[in-house]
């Protein structure tokens, strides 16, 4: 997985090693504070609760980790924990983010999102699904910008799920998913 914005990318791999539970490590570079910054995490998934109806999905996620924070020439240790949830059908889709990234000596790398979006047309299993999403991000670190609201064309076909968006600021997103 990649998550990249105008100022910050947050690059993910993961292996699922039972149905629940994940290993995996993220790599997080941050550019909005004056000095640049870098996060090394391995970490735990673990899927809380999944609901497969009929016409609908939803899902609960926690993970963390522990691993390394970087500055400069300062490097310390850093903690990792966040919960997700998303619910969608073909033609609505919802999600919600709670990040956190802490290490002394750092000021705590904290996200905050919610979306809402629904599909244009509705698609058949095997077909590109898409969805018009409105995203808000909320980074209370962040000197500029620290609010973010816009637009995300999502993409998902077959293994490969792919976004873009832009916020009223004008900074972009690009992220990309693919499961094997």
């Amino acid at each position: 997985m990649a998550f990249n914005q105008t100022d910050m990318y947050d690059w993910q791999v993961l292996y699922t090693f039972e149905p629940k539970l994940s290993v995996g490590a993220d790599f997080i570079r941050d550019t909005m504070e004056p000095q640049e910054r870098y996060f090394l995490i391995p970490r735990l998934s673990w899927l809380v609760k999944r609901w497969n109806e009929t016409e609908s999905q939803a899902n609960i996620y926690v993970y963390g980790g522990l691993g390394a924070a970087r500055k400069g020439d300062l490097t310390e240790l850093a903690v990792e924990g966040a919960v997700e949830a998303d619910y969608e059908t073909r033609a609505v889709y919802f999600s919600g983010k709670a990040q956190i990234v802490a290490a002394r000596n750092f000021n705590t790398l904290a996200i905050y999102q919610a979306r809402a979006g629904f599909a244009p047309y509705l698609g058949e299993s095997g077909e590109l699904h898409s969805w018009l999403v409105g995203q808000v991000q909320y980074f209370p670190f962040a000197p500029d910008q620290s609010l973010r609201v816009g637009p995300v064309l999502r993409m998902f076909y077959r293994n490969v799920l792919w976004e873009f968006g832009v916020s009223t600021h004008g900074s972009w997103n690009f992220n990309f998913m693919a499961h094997w």
